[in-house]
């Protein structure tokens, strides 16, 4: 099968991982100089090699960073690389978006690193990311007569049952859930707050 998709800037070849899923790697989504705002990317529209880990920002590697074999000769200002992975291409099925971010305080981690390769999640189903909560089932029992819930409630049940994600993660809650909705998982995790 084809691991070519055609954008508007340029058709990316990418793999395909051993679980199937099609992987996309090192996608340029913007240039920047050094504490300049980004630019868009304008390509000649050819062919682009989507196959390996775009470039990280300049960082004094530590050991996650070197176990991973990264050395300052993967770093550069010119670091602003995406990476996508998808069960399926031109299948006609409409898909939501997972964006995640990674972290380290703006001082190590990267998204090019094996240990956020995205291929087994992607096998895993469809995911959803909110901030809002997508069900009262969500809100800590103290809570649940409080007028304030209208306010930070999606109330996505129907949407979870007719979508059926594998999993729906969300925010904008103080204590941790974890339950179904048919079948999907939703799960919150207010980390940072002391005490939880």
């Amino acid at each position: 099968m084809s691991t070519r998709v055609s954008t508007p800037t340029g058709t990316y070849a990418g793999g395909t991982a051993a679980n199937g899923c099609r992987e996309f790697k090192g996608i340029r989504y913007a240039t920047a100089g050094r504490f300049e705002a980004p630019v868009t990317v304008e390509t000649d529209g050819g062919e682009i090699d989507a196959t390996s880990w775009g470039k990280i920002a300049h960082q004094t590697p530590g050991f996650l960073e070197s176990n991973d074999g990264f050395g300052p000769d993967d770093m550069s200002e010119d670091c602003h690389f995406l990476n996508i992975w998808t069960p399926g291409l031109r299948d006609g099925v409409k898909r939501p978006v997972m964006v995640w971010l990674h972290g380290g305080d703006f001082s190590s981690l990267s998204g090019s690193r094996n240990v956020f390769d995205g291929t087994r999640l992607c096998r895993k189903g469809d995911v959803v990311v909110t901030h809002h909560l997508p069900s009262m089932r969500s809100v800590e029992e103290r809570f649940t007569h409080s007028d304030l819930n209208r306010f930070y409630i999606c109330h996505m049940e129907g949407t979870i049952s007719e979508r059926k994600p594998a999993l729906w993660c969300h925010g904008h809650s103080h204590a941790s859930s974890d339950y179904r909705l048919g079948q999907t998982r939703v799960i919150c995790n207010p980390f940072g707050y002391v005490g939880h």
